[in-house]
């Protein structure tokens, strides 16, 4: 579970010639995305309750699963993920935003956290305006901006990373509409959106904001970035795409998840039909498809490569046009640090 396992993950290639194309260009082979693909398959357990259950989760008996060998398996899913919820409590008092997060984001928006003497689900503690060293929000110039703390072990390491993992926490995202406080103020989710729109530039490190992109808006989805450019989820996915894997945190697993779930979307928006090109052939690429996937095209993600290798500038002041039937978010500055926990707690 994020919080109870190692600080760091190192991907390596099985050898030169399955992670090194002819064109130079290092990709992960495609047994990183299958490992990925897989985790996404088994973090809800084997059979047992849903991962957004509000009462705790218990592991269940291994009967009519199938052979002994996937009884085993499934057993040892179920109580280790009973363990890590239910064996100890978060506490606001004593843990950080970093580990209520992620514990949100493997058991569900109803992941308990204790309180001011009492417990409630984590989701609507931090969404409700609650007190947590690391969640620092404020309101932006289009929407709201969580705060990087580059080199925090409590904070947000990465841009858009609240927003990414609040929208991969279930079955389905936490809803753009649903309530956000800020400063005392009710905002919506939508506005961290809005504002990572806004944020968006060449060379960002995009891999959360990418998730939410897939998670909330359509593959098809465009708009304004605030200092004019126009943006679309393709162009996203192609500079992550283009970006360094293995160089990315916790070896490049979240940049892969997050090409993934996108090129996923788009396939099943009808986006397969055909051979894949522009941004989404590149993720295909990383994915581990062939070169004859894709073809020329005059897509938006033509200018990846050049996204992924050019300086972040500084925002602008423009407006922003929301993505299609989306409601707008907000970005925050970029940041390098690898996706990693308190020094002091058992947390990674």
């Amino acid at each position: 579970m994020p919080f109870y396992g190692r600080r760091g993950v190192t991907v390596h290639p099985r050898s030169a010639a399955s992670a090194t194309p002819t064109d130079g260009a290092v990709r992960p082979p495609a047994a990183v995305l299958s490992a990925v693909l897989l985790c996404i398959a088994l973090v809800p357990g084997c059979g047992g309750p849903a991962a957004t259950s509000a009462g705790p989760i218990a592991a269940t008996p291994s009967a009519d699963r199938g052979d002994a060998v996937g009884r085993g398996l499934c057993d040892r899913i179920d109580a280790a993920l009973a363990h890590a919820r239910n064996a100890r409590r978060l506490d606001a008092d004593v843990h950080g935003a970093w580990q209520v997060v992620h514990g949100i984001l493997a058991f569900g928006p109803d992941f308990p956290l204790r309180h001011d003497g009492g417990e409630s689900p984590a989701a609507d503690y931090l969404l409700g305006g609650g007190r947590l060293a690391g969640w620092k929000l404020r309101r932006g110039p289009v929407g709201v901006v969580a705060e990087i703390e580059e080199g925090s072990t409590l904070g947000q390491g990465h841009p858009d990373q609240w927003l990414g993992y609040l929208s991969q926490c279930g079955r389905e995202p936490i809803p753009l509409d649903a309530p956000l406080v800020v400063g005392g103020t009710t905002l919506r989710m939508g506005d961290l959106l809005a504002q990572a729109q806004a944020d968006i530039r060449p060379g960002r490190e995009a891999t959360w904001t990418l998730m939410a992109l897939a998670a909330h808006l359509p593959a098809d989805a465009a708009w304004t970035a605030g200092d004019g450019a126009r943006w679309t989820t393709e162009r996203v996915v192609g500079m992550e795409a283009a970006a360094d894997v293995f160089s990315a945190a916790c070896g490049g697993a979240h940049r892969v998840y997050a090409l993934a779930v996108a090129l996923r979307k788009h396939r099943a928006a009808g986006g397969d039909q055909g051979r894949l090109a522009g941004g989404w052939a590149e993720a295909a690429a990383v994915e581990g498809g062939s070169s004859s996937d894709s073809s020329d095209s005059d897509s938006d993600s033509s200018s990846s490569e050049e996204d992924a290798k050019a300086k972040t500038p500084a925002a602008g002041k423009a407006g922003v046009t929301p993505a299609k039937s989306a409601p707008a978010a907000p970005a925050a500055k970029p940041a390098a640090k690898p996706d990693t926990a308190p020094a002091a707690k058992p947390d990674a």
